[in-house]
């Protein structure tokens, strides 16, 4: 005659570990009339997972005979942060001693450690153990691959860490960024220091010692907006102030851009997938910052081979790319960033406009930006424009001057190896920066 929920949330408070078993038919399992289990409020399995997560009591989920994590629009609300845990698998008839070995181990490890314990991290090694870490629920960023946590006790740093499964990157690839990070990672600006990238700094491993993700420097989230703000005049007027907006500030982003993108460079790494999304501006300050970098195109050790980026994104894919249908992995040197970093630098002076948007002069089926690019569409040229296409009425590109035009139709009409690289966008950047004083506005264009 006992109430379930008031027996069941007593026994609770003394709990530690509690695991989630999750088999494959777990997420679509049904009452006797019928109703998937997940779904009503007093099924006892979501009434103590649910209250688990709420007391914030360590939660194990795991994976029985290949089972995955359920979807996240499968589950009630009050279950959703049992997809940001970490889960083992259990496989009852091939790998049972091995799996449920692992699931010990894990359930002493945190037994073990005292509820005071801080984490530790090793300066020397460069890892620190997934158990000594308290990662704050709900995450601050979620991806396909990975989700970013805050660590508790650690200001200024937060965790990446990948799905169960996921093979974003390589421990091997972790490490050799670790090991040759670029040279300026971070600058002071009144005072306060603004991270450049978020490298990885300390390598994450589970208890079984397998690499889980990383520790990078956290971006200040009062100041930090992406790029994308840029990429629409309407946009970037409200959401940003008028000193941010104006032709000056942007200009001094773009230098920014530019030379953070040169100091990867001269470390041998590549970019790859630069797009607005992967790059925060730090308002007021001009300053820029790189995510993503676990993605990067990495320089090869002494005697090794170059770790591969893996994805890219359209619209900025460079034409020798498309037309082959290259693959991310396939980039080993800097033109795919020289073409990436022209489109992005073109379109945060010119609102966002792309610079192979255009307007048809030629009768077509399909028109859009790749095809453009590949066929080499682009009505900006200098000397001619390409006479398929021809410049939007929006676009202010013939308000700028020789010097930046002619860096512009270097990077889309020239062969891949004369296109401007990052230093010399960031010295004619510099030259523009230095020159703002004198800048007036266009009469027909303002």
């Amino acid at each position: 005659g006992e109430n379930f929920r008031t027996k069941n949330g007593g026994q609770l408070q003394g709990c530690r570990v509690l695991l989630a078993l999750i088999g494959p038919e777990w997420q679509g399992a049904t009452d006797k009339h019928g109703r998937v289990r997940l779904q009503d409020k007093r099924d006892w399995v979501r009434f103590e997972i649910a209250t688990a997560l709420q007391r914030e009591i360590t939660v194990i989920p795991v994976l029985i005979d290949g089972a995955s994590m359920p979807d996240e629009e499968a589950l009630p609300e009050d279950l959703h942060p049992l997809l940001d845990l970490h889960a083992l698998d259990l496989d009852l008839a091939r790998h049972f001693e091995h799996d449920m070995g692992d699931l010990v181990a894990a359930i002493q490890d945190l037994l073990s450690r005292s509820e005071d314990t801080p984490p530790v991290i090793s300066i020397s090694t460069k890892v620190v153990s997934l158990v000594s870490l308290t990662l704050t629920n709900p995450p601050i960023g979620r991806g396909g691959e990975a989700n970013i946590f805050r660590v508790e006790g650690m200001a200024g740093y937060v965790a990446k860490i990948y799905h169960h499964g996921s093979s974003h990157a390589s421990r091997a690839k972790l490490e050799a960024m670790l090991t040759h990070p670029p040279e300026i990672r971070s600058v002071q600006v009144k005072g306060e220091s603004f991270p450049l990238f978020a490298w990885p700094t300390h390598l994450v491993e589970d208890h079984r010692g397998e690499c889980a993700g990383f520790l990078m420097p956290e971006l200040p989230a009062s100041k930090a907006v992406t790029l994308v703000r840029y990429m629409a005049r309407s946009v970037m007027h409200k959401s940003l102030s008028p000193e941010d907006c104006s032709l000056p500030y942007r200009i001094l982003v773009c230098r920014n851009l530019a030379s953070v993108i040169a100091e990867m460079h001269r470390q041998g790494h590549y970019f790859v997938d630069i797009k607005p999304q992967n790059i925060y501006m730090f308002k007021g300050t001009g300053m820029v910052s790189l995510v993503d970098n676990d993605n990067f195109s990495i320089a090869a050790q002494a005697g090794g081979s170059r770790f591969p980026a893996t994805v890219f994104t359209s619209e900025y894919i460079a034409p020798e790319l498309l037309r082959n249908n290259m693959p991310a992995n396939s980039v080993v040197n800097d033109t795919q960033d020289r073409f990436a970093l022209a489109v992005l630098i073109f379109k945060i002076l010119n609102y966002g406009v792309h610079p192979f948007q255009g307007r048809p002069q030629v009768k077509t089926d399909e028109w859009n930006i790749d095809l453009c690019v590949t066929e080499g569409y682009y009505p900006y040229n200098l000397l001619q424009a390409h006479p398929a296409t021809a410049p939007p009425p929006w676009s202010v590109h013939d308000c700028w001057d020789t010097g930046t035009r002619w860096l512009f139709d270097r990077a889309f009409t020239d062969i891949p190896s004369h296109r401007p690289g990052a230093e010399e966008w960031r010295n004619h950047l510099t030259m523009l920066q230095n020159a703002a004083g004198v800048m007036t506005s266009c009469s027909i264009k303002p």
